[in-house]
């Protein structure tokens, strides 16, 4: 009698620790699960942020873009109607005396010396400023790849702007008496096409500093 009332409390032990295991196990079990799909849900949610943050980026370079060649068309249709302007007053430049002639050649080297000058040198330091932004938002861990491509196109155009000043001040003789109608069409045009590449490069700048303002999530960015 003893015996088997040893044997049934040893069973007896031995199933409850059987059950215990079997409860931790699939306590465990479950924990194992929820692991799991909280480590599912968070890798879902981080690949559809991440889709996310793709799909603006690429909507946002598109816009740029559209506005890029919006402007663009613009300034060639102002161009061409600027160019059939010159064409007249490159008719009545043959008939100028020696002092008008000498009037536009003082103002054609204030234009590139001065007043163009100034604005190459506003645009360099707003390019400064930008580059200074996109290193610190790399540095956070931010994609600016938008905002260095605008950046980098705006200064393409800065470049190509102080290159074609060079070459209106080349064009400009120490006497203009003699300068001909040819070399005037080529100084108003060539001043234009400066001019355009300024604009073109502030736009981008522009764009830049947009870009820069989305990744700082300043409200109102995407609307400027």
């Amino acid at each position: 009698m003893k015996k088997n009332i040893n044997f049934i409390v040893v069973i007896a032990l031995v199933l409850s620790f059987s059950l215990v295991t079997l409860a931790r196990a699939e306590d465990n079990n479950k924990n194992g699960q929820n692991k799991n799909s909280l480590m599912n849900s968070l890798e879902l949610k981080k690949n559809t942020i991440k889709s996310d943050l793709e799909a603006k980026k690429e909507t946002f370079k598109a816009k740029i873009e559209a506005e890029r060649l919006a402007f663009n068309q613009t300034l060639k249709t102002e161009r061409e109607a600027f160019k059939a302007e010159v064409g007249k007053l490159k008719e009545d430049w043959k008939s100028n005396n020696a002092e008008k002639k000498a009037k536009f050649c003082a103002g054609a080297t204030e234009m590139t010396t001065k007043k163009f000058a100034n604005v190459t040198s506003k645009l360099e330091e707003v390019g400064t400023k930008i580059e200074g932004e996109i290193t610190a938002l790399k540095e956070g861990g931010k994609d600016t790849s938008n905002a260095e491509s605008s950046l980098d196109f705006g200064k393409q155009k800065l470049a190509e702007a102080k290159t074609k000043l060079l070459e209106i001040k080349a064009l400009v003789p120490a006497d203009c008496a003699n300068m001909t109608a040819d070399t005037f069409e080529k100084i108003k045009l060539g001043a234009r096409d400066a001019k355009n590449l300024l604009k073109e490069s502030r736009e981008s700048f522009r764009a830049a500093v947009k870009e820069i303002k989305i990744l700082k999530g300043e409200s109102g960015a995407e609307e400027e």
